[in-house]
């Protein structure tokens, strides 16, 4: 209990810092440069959903229960073929970087962040899995708060720092080194049965595990778009700067969100996994003990951040939010129903049902994208708030009517 409320106040000071360097960049940069932020924050999310092939999702799912080498030896494997793919993307890359389309190197700069913060993430849901949750948080808050301190900081003495670009580096430094202390501390052991995988050429590795970890990327890719292709249909529809405006506040509903992740769902995902493994009859008990308390939790949180929005936006002498903020108590609210659909989530993941769990997000994401993408050409982003409320009324219907109709609460 005592490292639930470290952890629960890791995440609170890491939530104040996301909405301090989202207040900063509306402040002291511009919009358009909160909307990239917000774009590149997406891509950084997404990409481990559609370039890792679900893989490291699956080896954190047996990482529960297998041995320790076992584990080792898929991660070693895994790592091989996402810098393999990572080298592929890097060299296009490069041929546009000498072609007049792309004169800086920005991109690069966003490819190895995304690189870097990719595996990252996959090593974060690994240390979950393995209960090893304080130790994940604390390399988490290095990865994603210190480098926004020591920013705003530096960019607030020296205002030529204060740009899109120079924020990224001071980003891919933090995601660096966090990379450098997740591997170290994992600590990788040589298989004692290596006769085991030489028969098995690392082609042959790769594809049985892209084969076995086929609808777990699938699940992985529908839910990556629906939480972040919304951005992406508002930048097209109604540029960046409204893009940034909309980034703004959906940065905040992130950090909550993030919040409860680490302070409830995560702690409850691998008491999910173990209850249905060992047939425990307690499964039913831990389902409404997480949805009850993610709950409460989202339900303080989004009260909250949304007083502080009311009184803080002023101060930003910026009308562009000022004028909007309405769109932040929808996307708060929104939120509370959101995070009920996760708890849903972990039903399905524990009783490893990823091809009922791939159809129901499909038809989640169709239905809901149908309804947004009209909604942001015709209300903007009112639409885009009502779009993603839609979304997790939606979720919530459909997950919430499966998990009753076929019993999937019991053992």
């Amino acid at each position: 209990m005592k490292k639930s409320f470290i952890l629960i106040f890791i995440r609170v000071v890491l939530l104040f810092i996301k909405f301090l360097i989202t207040l900063f960049i509306a402040k002291f940069l511009n919009f358009e440069s909160l909307g990239l932020f917000g774009l590149l924050t997406a891509a950084t999310t997404m990409a481990p959903s559609i370039i890792g092939f679900g893989i490291a999702s699956n080896i954190s799912r047996y990482a529960v229960t297998e041995s320790h080498q076992l584990i080792s030896d898929a991660i070693k494997n895994y790592a091989k073929f996402i810098l393999s793919l990572y080298g592929v993307i890097a060299i296009a890359i490069l041929g546009l970087y000498f072609s007049e389309y792309i004169s800086s190197g920005f991109m690069l700069i966003s490819l190895a962040l995304i690189f870097f913060e990719h595996m990252n993430s996959d090593y974060y849901t690994l240390y979950l899995n393995l209960s090893r949750t304080f130790e994940a948080n604390i390399l988490h808050f290095l990865r994603a708060a210190s480098w926004g301190i020591i920013y705003m900081i530096v960019a607030f003495i020296f205002p030529c720092l204060r740009n899109i670009e120079m924020l990224s580096y001071f980003w891919l430094v933090a995601s660096m080194v966090t990379f450098i202390l997740f591997s170290y501390r994992y600590g990788f052991v040589e298989l004692s049965d290596k006769k085991k995988f030489i028969s098995k050429s690392f082609a042959t590795y790769t594809y049985q595990n892209i084969k076995a970890s086929w609808m777990i990327y699938l699940n992985m890719l529908i839910t990556t778009l629906s939480q972040y292709g919304d951005r992406y249909i508002i930048g097209f529809f109604l540029g960046l700067k409204l893009t940034g405006v909309y980034v703004f506040f959906w940065q905040i509903s992130s950090a909550i969100a993030n919040l409860l992740f680490t302070g409830v769902l995560q702690i409850y995902r691998p008491k999910f996994v173990k209850a249905f493994k060992e047939k425990d009859v307690s499964y039913q008990k831990i389902i409404r003990q997480c949805g009850l308390h993610t709950f409460l939790g989202t339900t303080f949180f989004a009260f909250l951040a949304g007083v502080i929005l009311f009184y803080a936006v002023p101060y930003l002498d910026k009308p562009e939010v000022e004028n909007n903020i309405y769109i932040g108590w929808i996307i708060f609210f929104s939120l509370i129903i959101h995070m009920q659909g996760e708890v849903s989530n972990l039903v399905f993941y524990s009783r490893h049902l990823d091809k009922l769990f791939f159809s129901l997000n499909l038809k989640i994401l169709l239905i809901s994208f149908a309804l947004t993408t009209p909604l942001i050409y015709c209300f903007g982003l009112a639409g885009a708030a009502l779009g993603f409320l839609l979304y997790g009324v939606i979720q919530l219907i459909l997950k919430g009517k499966a998990i009753y109709s076929l019993k999937l609460y019991t053992i």
